[in-house]
């Protein structure tokens, strides 16, 4: 009886919520998860339920490391050398090889993008309604190259993404095709923890 309340009305057995899709039930059992995920980063104790929150935590910068996004986006260019998961024509060509684009945005706003109604970012033309909401904005991924896709050769939609977290994201909720490449990205993630072991300093 159990298996036919999850299969056909997408239920969750742990806490009897019913949900519209399959996929939105998958990203709700994120929440009863335990978190086996340990950050890597030394002096962290940080524990995350998914490779994609740990992926998140490091590019955050909230980190003890002092890791942040644009040194996980090269890790990633660094170990993705097929080019499964990046774009090649989105990466620049350096002498040390490819590269993710430097960010659009590198400094904060100031009182000077308010224009009367609202703080406004330079390069969508948004608003907000403080001047920390447009840098948190700014901060954020938003105006990134989006050098990260779900992969077509493995059943993916081609979708493109400025963060390898919300790529993580998206694999682990099986929003496409996907869900036949969650255990070899799961095994990309370790696999890059693993290499962060020996780069992650306080």
């Amino acid at each position: 009886m159990l298996n036919h309340q999850t299969a056909i009305h997408n239920l969750c057995v742990k806490c009897n919520k019913s949900f519209g899709d399959r996929s939105a039930l998958t990203s709700h059992s994120f929440e009863h998860r335990s978190r086996p995920v340990l950050c890597p980063g030394r002096e962290c104790n940080r524990r995350c339920k998914s490779a994609a929150g740990l992926v998140a935590h490091l590019e955050s910068g909230a980190c003890r490391s002092k890791f942040n996004r644009e040194q996980i986006n090269q890790i990633a260019v660094d170990l993705d050398k097929t080019n499964v998961i990046t774009n090649p024509a989105r990466l620049v060509q350096g002498p040390e090889g490819p590269a993710p684009p430097k960010r659009a945005i590198t400094s904060l706003a100031t009182s000077l993008s308010f224009n009367g109604k609202g703080f406004e970012c330079s390069l969508c033309h948004r608003e907000f309604v403080t001047l920390a909401a447009l840098n948190s904005h700014i901060a954020s991924p938003v105006h990134d190259e989006k050098i990260y896709r779900c992969p077509k050769e493995w059943k993916g939609c081609g979708k493109e993404y400025s963060a390898l977290s919300v790529l993580c994201h998206h694999v682990e909720g099986q929003k496409c095709g996907i869900r036949d490449f969650n255990d070899p990205m799961q095994q990309v993630i370790k696999t890059m923890s693993s290499a962060l072991k020996g780069k992650l300093v306080l």
